[in-house]
């Protein structure tokens, strides 16, 4: 299931809202520290009430979205990025590093493109097992995953992509799994 957009803007702006009482520190009006896994730390910047995506050497971060499956009890990641003409991504790992254990979400050692474009759903997740509970958790919740894109001259882009999880849609997936009985 998928958001509508007019949804989905309302969902950001309540989140953003949310945000001043969340633990992540607020280091300007738009910009915020977010904790990562191995005790690192970066900057997000939530721009229009969403979090701009991430583009560097060629390669653009187009989807990073966590959608209900059909079956009404598990969920997937939707990652999509757009390749810059000329480029050949090789190898495509994505990982969520929010906090450790590092958890590798997509391992693809033979990426395909269709129009420029690079998409990949992950296998189903059940919000109920180690490392994805937090999908059930009735909080807002910030994820960060990063994106490695292996090019065929040997180079590397490494995008770390945060991304808002905020308390309507996860009520949303908890509705729909029946979890709220």
């Amino acid at each position: 299931m998928q958001l509508q957009p007019r949804f989905s803007r309302l969902a950001m702006i309540a989140l953003v809202a949310s945000l001043a009482g969340c633990a992540v520190p607020m280091t300007s009006s738009n910009t915020y520290e977010v904790p990562l896994a191995n005790g690192e730390k970066m900057q997000m910047s939530v721009v229009n009430g969403g979090i701009g995506k991430l583009s560097a050497g060629g390669i653009h971060i187009v989807q990073n979205e966590l959608n209900p499956m059909a079956d009404k009890k598990h969920v997937a990641f939707v990652f999509e990025i757009a390749v810059k003409e000329g480029l050949v991504p090789k190898h495509i790992t994505i990982e969520d590093m929010t906090e450790d254990p590092v958890r590798v979400l997509v391992d693809d050692p033979a990426p395909r493109l269709a129009n420029g474009h690079w998409k990949f759903t992950t296998p189903a997740l059940d919000p109920k097992q180690p490392g994805t509970e937090w999908i059930i958790q009735l909080d807002d919740t910030i994820r960060v995953f990063r994106f490695t894109v292996t090019l065929g001259d040997g180079s590397q882009v490494v995008l770390k992509q945060p991304a808002m999880y905020p308390i309507v849609l996860k009520s949303i997936i908890r509705k729909m799994a029946d979890m709220d009985k």
